[in-house]
C-alpha cells in the first residue's frame, strides 16, 4: 500500500513545501502532521520509547520501554525547542507517529559528557561510545560546518499506522522544517549496514562515515 500511494505523499510534500504552513493533512489518509509542541512531549516520549523496545536492535541489548523513557523523553524536548521534531495524528486525534530532530550541534553537545550516559543508562554504553567517535571523525566541515546541518534521530510509528505513509512523510516533513530555518544539509545516522540498494533508494543521501558496533550485541 505504501509504494502504491508514493506519488501521493510526494504531491502533499511538494505542496508542504511550496506553502507556508506548519501543518500537512493527507486526506486519503485522514493524517495530519504537525510540529512537535511542548503539550505533546508526554505522549510522544511514550510511543518513543515503545517503538524503539520493539526495534531488533533495542531487543537485542534487552533495552526496555521504560528503560528508555528518559532519554527519549530528554530527546523530544530538544526536538520541541529546535521547533523541527514533528507528531502525526489520526481522525480520532490519537498519536500514531513521532520524529525527532535538532540540529546536530546539539545532537553532538547532548552526547557528549557523563550526563549522557547516566541518562541513556549502561546497556547503551556501547552505542553511546560509538555515536561519540562518529560526531568526531566526520569532516562535518565539508557539508557547511555543524550549525548548519539537521540532525534526523527516530523516527516512531504504531503498528496501527503501518503502510501509510507515516514514517516516510514525518521525515520529509521535517526536513521542510529544518530547510525554513536555514538549514543546508540533513544527518542521520542508523544502526546497521547500509547496503547500494539503500542508497539507491535514497539518492540525495550518501554515507559519509560507519564505525563497527557488532560488539554491542555480542556478534564480534
Amino acid at each position: 500500500m505504501f509504494r502504491k500511494d508514493l506519488a501521493w505523499y510526494d504531491q502533499l510534500l511538494r505542496q508542504f513545501r511550496s506553502g507556508n504552513e506548519n501543518y500537512l493533512y493527507d486526506c486519503k489518509n485522514k493524517i495530519s502532521y504537525h510540529i512537535m509542541e511542548k503539550s505533546d512531549i508526554a505522549e510522544a516520549s511514550r510511543i518513543s520509547a515503545q517503538c524503539m523496545a520493539s526495534n531488533p536492535f533495542y531487543r537485542s541489548i534487552s533495552m526496555s520501554a521504560d528503560e528508555y523513557l528518559e532519554d527519549s523523553t530528554f530527546s523530544c524536548q530538544e526536538s520541541v525547542e529546535s521547533r523541527i521534531g514533528c507528531i502525526a495524528r489520526n481522525r480520532q486525534g490519537q498519536m500514531i507517529g513521532v520524529h525527532v530532530a535538532y540540529s546536530l550541534s546539539t545532537a553532538i553537545n547532548v552526547t557528549h559528557g557523563q550526563e549522557s550516559y547516566d541518562r541513556c543508562g549502561s546497556k547503551l554504553v556501547p552505542l553511546l561510545n560509538a555515536l561519540v567517535e562518529l560526531f568526531k571523525t566526520t569532516p562535518w566541515h565539508q557539508y557547511g560546518g555543524i550549525d548548519r546541518i539537521v540532525y534526523l534521530d527516530e523516527v516512531s510509528v504504531l503498528k496501527s499506522a503501518s503502510g501509510k505513509g507515516v514514517g516516510y512523510i514525518l521525515p520529509e516533513f521535517a526536513l521542510v522544517l529544518a530547510e525554513r530555518k536555514g538549514y543546508t544539509h540533513a544527518a542521520a545516522i542508523i544502526v546497521h549496514k547500509i547496503t547500494k540498494n539503500d542508497l539507491d533508494m535514497l539518492p540525495n543521501w550518501k554515507e559519509i562515515n560507519s564505525i563497527e558496533v557488532a560488539s554491542i550485541t555480542g556478534n564480534d
